[in-house]
């Protein structure tokens, strides 16, 4: 049994190895992103909540078809912002351009880190854009697969945009990490061959690193077990089989592409119960 983390040439074994099982390359990074609204309203809403979709699906430029994760999430939480006794939420879906699931081989990494640079920061910007025009609005995300490695990324990048955010909710993150059982989503492990790729360090994840009397927006992570990029139920010494069943997670039956159902209802519950409440400092 292995010990320790993956060292740089067990990694690239791994890599060339893998990048024999797909001919999918990601996809070369885009100029630009936009906001597509999944319910309509004037002015400044009481709430505004963006949704950031997974690796392989859409709304982008090449993909219409809206994230089933994200969209299950925003059906559920008007259902239940409605029993809480609020309503008026703003749910709006992040299009950024689809990348395909063989961004996360090792040997991809390098372009995956210039991807997520250039979405995370036009997320920030839409972000920014928002709480300047909306200052008493609370803001919630929710990201599943490659949509919440970038939400990660805005979180570590832009600490500024912290204080306009009451919830964040994680489906299949890469970057998650339970350190009871060490295990690590790729994001994670990329980290330890010294590629940064958006996370918090482990020891601060999901939470960011504040003082005591630090204000701190709520964070819900869910990981499904066997899931290859977020990395539940994968030990250190099966790094090599993780890293494959996540490049071929678009052609079996990868627990990575379960959560519409129970998992979104949780997570839209949390969502609702968190996002009028207004917790940050910006307003």
């Amino acid at each position: 049994m292995h010990t320790g983390y993956p060292t740089r040439g067990v990694v690239s074994l791994v890599l060339f190895a893998a990048a024999t099982l797909t001919f999918t390359r990601p996809n070369a990074p885009a100029t630009h992103a936009a906001l597509i609204p999944a319910t309509a309203s004037a002015g400044c809403p009481p709430a505004e909540i963006f949704g950031v979709h997974g690796t392989g699906e859409g709304p982008s430029s090449t993909d219409g078809t809206d994230s089933p994760e994200i969209k299950a999430t925003f059906s559920a939480f008007a259902t239940d912002e409605q029993k809480l006794g609020e309503h008026g939420a703003r749910l709006e879906y992040y299009a950024y351009p689809t990348v395909s699931f063989a961004a996360y081989l090792p040997v991809n990494w390098p372009t995956l880190r210039i991807m997520i640079d250039n979405y995370a920061s036009e997320l920030e910007a839409e972000l920014e854009h928002f709480s300047h025009s909306c200052p008493d609005t609370p803001i919630s995300l929710v990201g599943y697969s490659f949509g919440a490695l970038l939400i990660n990324d805005v979180l570590t990048s832009y600490r500024n945009e912290w204080n306009y955010l009451d919830a964040v909710e994680f489906y299949g993150d890469p970057c998650w990490y339970n350190p009871h059982r060490d295990y690590r989503g790729l994001a994670q492990y990329a980290a330890t061959v010294g590629l940064r790729l958006g996370c918090f360090s482990d020891n601060a994840y999901p939470f960011p690193l504040v003082s005591a009397d630090g204000f701190h927006f709520l964070v819900q992570s869910l990981c499904s077990n066997k899931d290859p990029i977020c990395g539940r139920g994968w030990p250190l010494y099966e790094i090599d089989g993780q890293i494959i069943a996540a490049a071929l997670c678009a052609v079996y039956k990868c627990p990575h592409r379960s959560y519409v159902g129970a998992t979104t209802s949780y997570g839209a519950e949390f969502l609702a119960e968190n996002a009028f409440k207004h917790t940050g400092g910006g307003g």
